[in-house]
């Protein structure tokens, strides 16, 4: 079936007015979700090429900035939903309640939070307070996730979750093969949480990759290679990388698998 995808952008990098053009882009050119990462000096979950970005944009633009910007942005969009990925020290620092009733202010639609495990207390608060101000709580899990954390994650009412193609970070491409490989994982997802919608990420970078996802799949998550593109080319090139992988998000069901 026809995939969706989801832009990943840094906000600030390499500069605020840079990532408003690319914000609206991607919602112009029809991407379903953006992925803003709110900017970390330690992104731990990720490569080199995001690592740099958010240590750039860092030096620059703090949490309340990007909240500001997405006050601004997201009442201007006519298509994409708005996920804010970032770490919880951010949130801790802001304050949970406060950083989720900002978000909801903004018309956020949800949240990725890749280095909160779900056995923490902090996760519990989070959650409930994502769930009381109407966030979409979004777990990132690994293929190898064993059975009892992931009943913690895909639960029946879960709308969206996040599958990393492999352990470790961002950044790397992916093999074909082990892209086809994490079909059992997804399958274990979807039989826990059979409504939710599966983003896969972490390593995704051409047509070629989306058109080879699983059918199970139903959001590509592209980053680092959108990234890479906008250091090397400039925004209008990630635009055009971004129109080419929603093609093949498009053309993705009629490829034999």
């Amino acid at each position: 079936m026809p995939k969706k995808l989801m832009a990943h952008m840094v906000y600030g990098y390499p500069d605020q007015k840079i990532s408003k053009t690319l914000f609206r882009r991607f919602d112009s050119i029809g991407a379903s979700y953006i992925e803003v990462q709110i900017p970390f000096s330690d992104p731990i979950a990720d490569g080199t090429v995001l690592a740099n970005a958010n240590s750039q944009a860092s030096a620059h633009v703090s949490t309340a900035h990007t909240l500001q910007f997405l006050h601004e942005q997201i009442p201007k969009l006519q298509t994409s939903k708005v996920v804010v990925m970032c770490y919880f020290q951010t949130i801790f620092a802001f304050g949970i309640d406060r950083f989720c009733s900002q978000l909801a202010g903004a018309r956020v639609y949800g949240l990725i939070v890749p280095d909160l495990p779900y056995d923490q207390t902090e996760f519990v608060i989070l959650k409930h307070e994502a769930a009381a101000h109407l966030i979409v709580l979004i777990p990132v899990l690994s293929p190898n996730v064993n059975p009892a954390r992931l009943r913690h994650y895909a639960e029946p009412a879960s709308k969206l979750i996040y599958l990393t193609a492999r352990s470790g970070i961002t950044g790397t491409h992916t093999s074909s093969k082990k892209i086809k490989d994490i079909s059992d994982s997804a399958r274990q997802i979807k039989q826990l949480a059979p409504d939710c919608e599966l983003a896969l990420g972490f390593g995704i970078q051409t047509p070629t990759d989306i058109i080879g996802l699983p059918d199970i799949i139903d959001i590509a998550v592209v980053g680092s290679a959108l990234t890479v593109t906008l250091d090397e080319f400039g925004a209008d090139a990630a635009i055009d990388l971004a129109q080419n992988l929603l093609r093949a998000c498009d053309s993705a069901a009629s490829e034999p698998k």
